[in-house]
């Protein structure tokens, strides 16, 4: 069977849908890849599908890295393995510093026939959202510069040059 998913993102500067079909027995490492590459990301970040109730409220995680021998990763679950209804809702969270995350829902489940390659776009609408946003507390504190006064009481320790160093 061929799963067609709408997977939809909603940001405070605009909306962006997708739909893809992707095979049922296809990998949910595949299914990332997809969306990753419909969105435009550019950067790998880690990213997490859950499982999601009628409320959006997570559940099972399925991790892209291999984290915990409990805990499934992609590359090893089919998406079979958690989505086998039409009205499954999956969350895929794509930016871990803002919790920001896809809505995605299996909207309709298609014979197989000759389709084109899978996971595929079949329709994009909208700009993608930005891939990470700091929040502004976290960005102040990446963008701090290094204090030159440090707290260990640096007094001249007779360095001037690597050629000092005995190695």
């Amino acid at each position: 069977m061929i799963f067609e998913f709408n997977i939809k993102c909603k940001d405070e500067n605009n909306s962006f849908e997708l739909t893809m079909h992707i095979d049922e027995n296809q990998t949910f490492l595949d299914f990332h890849n997809s969306i990753y590459l419909c969105s435009g990301f550019e950067t790998p970040q880690m990213t997490s599908f859950f499982a999601s109730d009628e409320d959006w409220n997570r559940g099972k995680e399925i991790t892209l890295l291999e984290v915990d021998e409990k805990i499934p990763f992609m590359e090893n679950t089919k998406v079979n393995e958690l989505v086998n209804n039409k009205g499954d809702k999956l969350i895929y969270l794509f930016d871990f510093f803002s919790d920001r995350f896809y809505k995605i829902e299996l909207t309709n489940i298609i014979e197989k026939e000759n389709q084109k390659q899978l996971p595929r776009c079949t329709q994009v609408i909208g700009e993608a959202p930005k891939q990470i946003i700091i929040d502004a507390e976290l960005d102040e504190l990446l963008n701090d510069e290094l204090d030159t006064t440090d707290d260990y009481n640096n007094e001249n320790i007779g360095f001037e040059n690597i050629d000092d160093l005995d190695i």
